[in-house]
């Protein structure tokens, strides 16, 4: 259900808010305890989405190239991507992470591969099978020979934070990729179009 706007709190109980709902405001409002909401879109973000959903356009601003990079919300860590491919609002990237990402996960990142281990036991319903990862900048002919992708997904540019990476902020040294510590801060304060 939802979005709702909060349009009074209960006389007598100020965690209980009223709400009204955006999408059928001509319903009376409803009364929920604080304890039953869940923080959604501003008015005017969720305007904008219906207004971009009717068009099937994407509400970011975000123009980024083949080979930029963008920064994902993942908790307080988030993700470096690269962008492999763009269509229609729409990007493609590959992942670079590292194997300990706790102390700093913004730096001594490397593209990240994959493939996929067949279950060892295949007459167990319950097994599943499991992948392997490598962190590198290129493969190797064996490792193509392996079976090794890039890892990589397709996201909406409303997913990303709303502010570019110019390339002179994510450096390449002989650890891998590193984003500047003070851009990162910058970029994070552009939150993604889901979260405001």
């Amino acid at each position: 259900m939802g979005p709702f706007e909060v349009v009074a709190i209960h006389p007598r109980n100020p965690d209980v808010y009223e709400l009204k709902s955006l999408e059928h405001p001509d319903r009376d409002p409803t009364r929920h305890h604080v304890r039953e909401l869940c923080p959604y879109v501003t008015r005017e973000a969720h305007e904008r989405q219906v207004e971009n959903t009717a068009v099937n356009e994407p509400i970011s601003d975000l123009d980024p190239a083949i080979g930029d990079f963008l920064l994902l919300p993942y908790g307080s860590a988030d993700f470096l991507v690269q962008v492999l491919s763009k269509a229609h609002g729409r990007v493609t990237v590959q992942f670079l992470n590292k194997k300990d990402r706790k102390t700093d996960p913004c730096s001594g990142l490397r593209l990240v591969w994959y493939r996929k281990i067949p279950s060892s036991n295949v007459f167990d319903e319950h097994a599943t099978d499991e992948h392997e990862e490598i962190y590198a900048d290129k493969l190797t002919n064996k490792q193509l020979a392996d079976g090794f992708l890039p890892w990589a997904d397709t996201f909406d540019l409303d997913e990303f934070y709303q502010y570019p990476i110019e390339s002179k902020f994510v450096k390449k040294g002989a650890q891998g990729w590193t984003l500047n510590k003070m851009k990162r801060t910058l970029i994070r304060k552009h939150k993604p179009f889901h979260q405001l």
